[in-house]
């Protein structure tokens, strides 16, 4: 107890010295020796120091801004975390970014940094993003896949199209295209506008399709989202009509064939007499297209195969031709509906076969070869890899067994055609 009293007096007494030995004043806080700290943000369009600096803006959608913080005296002060949010959504941790800002309307942009001590600091700009302007598409002249244009006389196209900004004169870019025979385009017309409507005078291809299409654009160069597209069909004389689509065969075998498909495309009569028939390859692997023209007005069934492939069952299709018409029958797909086949290679005919310590077998799809991924082999029961595969043989590596053994195989085609058969391995019996 004595040694616990002097130690506390001891402790008083240096206190008192060194508060008597001390200037209390020269620890008093004093504001006018505080430095301020502030920060400010601003938007400009480079990296440079002679480019404008701006607090609020207006911007195109696609258009790329920086965005810029100052922090004063230095950015080397003691800070805990800064970031800038937009519309009070977070959008990045640096002092300076690059970046663009798609959704239209109004923004607020903030920069917001807090120092150690839990102050928060912040400067806000204001952005406003233009909305691109926008065109009815269902509100046009002439619609979609009009049929029996005039070739003379003049074609009149008209649309609406507004900016929801309101304040911005609109520009409208017309194209009129001519699909040839050769499936090529043909520009018509490639104009600029400031009304929403157009007249061409010249003359037109008799049972022809021509695609028209408007871009629009405001003053601010910002486009529509979309290029607005529509087809028509000009017409001949009352007593004739038109043909024309596009046919392609399975998109995976597509990707398969070393060449493109043959195709023969056929129109026959109630009679099934042939009236027009043409043929082709596709163009690059994509598609063939064909055009009848002039056709007799009347019912007829069109009729599509390809006879190099035989697993692509033909399609036919009933059709009427009206009068002046171009009929499109679009885009048609051939489809593989003949699975793959599985036959042993050797003497026996059943699904009873002799022991062999390799076992072949012929797997096929018309000719081409089926690809090991597409291809399950099991042995009583449970999947085995004891197999490998050339062109269109497949070889079972069997083990040895004193029992009978059951072989399975299954095998489908890109076009997901399906086959299995079950093989009964007799006994390898000993010499």
């Amino acid at each position: 107890m004595i040694r616990q009293s002097t130690a506390i007096v001891i402790f008083l007494f240096s206190a008192i010295f060194f508060l008597s030995c001390t200037n209390s004043d020269d620890y008093i806080f004093n504001e006018n020796d505080a430095t301020p700290i502030f920060v400010s943000a601003y938007m400009t369009s480079a990296f440079d120091p002679s480019e404008s600096q701006v607090k609020a803006d207006t911007i195109s959608p696609a258009d790329s801004i920086i965005f810029v913080a100052n922090v004063s005296p230095s950015k080397s002060i003691r800070t805990k975390k800064y970031y800038w949010t937009i519309d009070g959504d977070f959008m990045a941790s640096e002092f300076s970014f690059r970046g663009s800002v798609d959704s239209p309307g109004r923004h607020e942009v903030v920069f917001v940094l807090i120092d150690y001590f839990g102050d928060t600091l912040s400067d806000t700009l204001h952005l406003w993003v233009q909305s691109p302007p926008i065109i009815n598409s269902t509100n046009v002249i002439p619609a979609n896949q009009s049929n029996g244009m005039p070739t003379h006389g003049g074609v009149h196209f008209a649309w609406t199209a507004y900016d929801p900004d309101s304040t911005y004169e609109l520009l409208y870019r017309f194209t009129l295209k001519k699909t040839s025979s050769s499936n090529s385009e043909e520009v018509i017309v490639d104009t600029t506008l400031n009304t929403s409507y157009f007249s061409y005078w010249g003359s037109l291809d008799m049972f022809t399709q021509y695609t028209w299409q408007v871009n629009i654009k405001n003053e601010m160069y910002t486009n529509t989202e979309e290029l607005f597209s529509n087809k028509f069909y000009t017409g001949g004389s009352s007593k004739e009509s038109a043909l024309m689509g596009s046919v392609k065969g399975h998109t995976l075998d597509l990707q398969a064939f070393e060449d493109s498909l043959l195709y023969i495309v056929q129109i026959q009569d109630s009679l099934n007499n042939v009236v027009a028939s043409d043929s082709g390859k596709e163009i690059c692997k994509k598609y063939f297209k064909y055009r009848f023209s002039p056709i007799k007005p009347g019912t007829y069934t069109l009729q599509i195969s390809s006879p190099s492939h035989p697993e692509y069952a033909p399609f036919k299709q009933r059709i009427n031709l009206a009068p002046n018409e171009v009929l499109d029958i679009s885009e048609t797909e051939l489809v593989d509906s003949i699975a793959p086949s599985i036959k042993f290679i050797g003497a026996s005919t059943t699904d009873t076969i002799l022991f062999a310590d390799t076992l072949y077998f012929e797997v096929q799809d018309n000719g081409h070869p089926i690809s090991g991924n597409f291809l399950e082999v099991g042995i009583n029961g449970k999947p085995t890899d004891l197999y490998s595969t050339s062109n269109d043989t497949l070889m079972v590596f069997l083990p040895k067994s004193k029992v009978i053994q059951l072989l399975s195989i299954k095998v489908k085609d890109l076009a997901s055609n399906k086959s299995a058969r079950t093989f009964i391995v007799e006994a390898k019996h000993d010499e």
